[in-house]
């Protein structure tokens, strides 16, 4: 069996005294694992760095055998990370996401879109802010991804499509401002970024709320949906990126 696609390395695993498994996630196939000979070496180290993208030529006896991999690079991601600590950090957290929860050779071609998008605008966005708010879309997108997705469009209680600034964290769907006042201890936040990706980004006075509500909304359904037992794991990662957004200006 031969597959030869574009994947975007996720996770790479040290396998034996010198090669390693790698993780990637591609658009036709989507998570693909393979066996990568010589991959602790000085060269591959640099080419399996996490967001880089790959060509990749998989090769296995059978369907259900790890297979081997031969990689080429196509585009390199260092440079956005070097010198920025909090960059480093979400791209280390998102690629360990994608490669924990995702069932592998299941094609999730929105969610690779998703990702490669969110790296350009790591690279190329000056504002913190952007990318942190794409970045929390990325993680509610690997939800729906996995049958977890939120209902956001319309009030739970009344119907309503206006005033959405809860979520149920037992239904997961939207509950309007005068529907959710009694019970606002018990919901969660709806930052208004998060509902569309065409709706107007957080105003200065309010950035910091927004994006700590961001958090907490994404935060809650990874832990009660996606990351059991061993892939909790990870979480210490998201952290460490929360706690490095507090250093920056937009001050979280």
């Amino acid at each position: 069996m031969n597959i030869n696609t574009t994947g975007i390395i996720c996770a790479v695993e040290p396998y034996g005294e010198r090669g390693a498994v790698i993780k990637a996630l591609t658009a036709d196939v989507g998570l693909l694992a393979g066996y990568a000979r010589n991959g602790q070496s000085r060269r591959m180290r640099s080419l399996l760095m996490p967001g880089n993208t790959v060509t990749i030529a998989w090769q296995a006896r059978t369907e259900s055998q790890l297979g081997t991999m031969q990689i080429e690079l196509v585009q390199a991601r260092a440079h956005i990370i070097l010198g920025a600590q909090t960059k480093a950090l979400a791209l280390v957290w998102l690629c360990a996401l994608t490669a924990t929860v995702l069932p592998e050779r299941m094609a999730h071609s929105s969610l690779y879109n998703a990702l490669l998008a969110w790296l350009e605008v790591l690279e190329y966005a000056d504002d913190d802010q952007l990318w942190a708010e794409v970045l929390i879309k990325y993680e509610l997108h690997v939800l729906s991804s996995l049958g977890f997705g939120l209902d956001l469009e319309r009030c739970a209680v009344t119907g309503r499509m206006d005033e959405l600034i809860y979520v149920s964290p037992k239904s997961g769907r939207a509950v309007s401002r005068d529907a959710g006042f009694v019970y606002a201890k018990k919901l969660l936040p709806l930052p208004g970024f998060v509902q569309s990706l065409s709706q107007a980004r957080s105003t200065i006075n309010n950035q910091s709320a927004a994006l700590l509500d961001g958090f907490q909304l994404s935060g809650y359904f990874l832990e009660q949906h996606a990351l059991s037992g061993a892939g909790r794991r990870i979480l210490d990662a998201r952290q460490r990126l929360i706690d490095a957004l507090k250093t920056l200006e937009i001050d979280i």
